[in-house]
């Protein structure tokens, strides 16, 4: 339920200025066809937590991502850091993690692009410093393995296993 309710708030925060009727309606769409596209079967089908997590967390993070940019305040700031801490399971497998910073880092950047001001610059340098700062418990000691230990996993044997090599070497053994 929290995803389409992201998704709905999202949808009415972004068409606020229309004064149609259609616009609760229009929300309540969007809601639907995301809990029923494709993506949400995928998102579900792996019963890791981080999937759903980010699944249903992310639509609250844009939300109040658009209103800081749009009217900095300190509530908007607290329920930026609220859902962008219960977001941190996303980084469970921090390759998620570092996929949803990246787009939410393309996100920021065509904020700027289009509005171009300096205040919004200081805006986006608070919620991307925010959001390292909210994760960095789980970001750290994967940043110290990608330093320390990155040689690992080239030299697994798991890896060498699935070589050309040693699948002629097994064709030979087990002939």
């Amino acid at each position: 339920i929290v995803g389409p309710l992201g998704v709905y708030f999202l949808i009415k925060f972004l068409f606020k200025e229309h004064k149609s009727k259609f616009i609760n309606l229009t929300a309540f769409l969007a809601a639907l066809f995301y809990i029923f596209n494709l993506s949400t079967l995928q998102q579900f089908l792996v019963p890791f937590e981080m999937f759903p997590t980010q699944w249903a967390l992310l639509p609250f993070i844009m939300l109040f991502t658009l209103k800081y940019l749009q009217k900095p305040s300190t509530l908007n700031l607290i329920n930026f850091s609220l859902f962008t801490l219960l977001a941190v399971p996303q980084a469970y497998a921090a390759h998620l993690w570092y996929a949803f910073f990246a787009i939410y880092l393309v996100f920021l950047f065509l904020y700027f692009i289009l509005f171009r001001n300096l205040a919004c610059l200081k805006k986006i340098i608070i919620l991307i410093v925010l959001t390292l700062i909210l994760n960095s418990f789980c970001l750290l000691p994967n940043l110290y393995f990608i330093k320390t230990s990155s040689s690992i996993p080239k030299d697994s044997k798991v890896n060498r296993l699935y070589s050309q090599e040693y699948r002629l070497q097994n064709r030979r053994t087990g002939y």
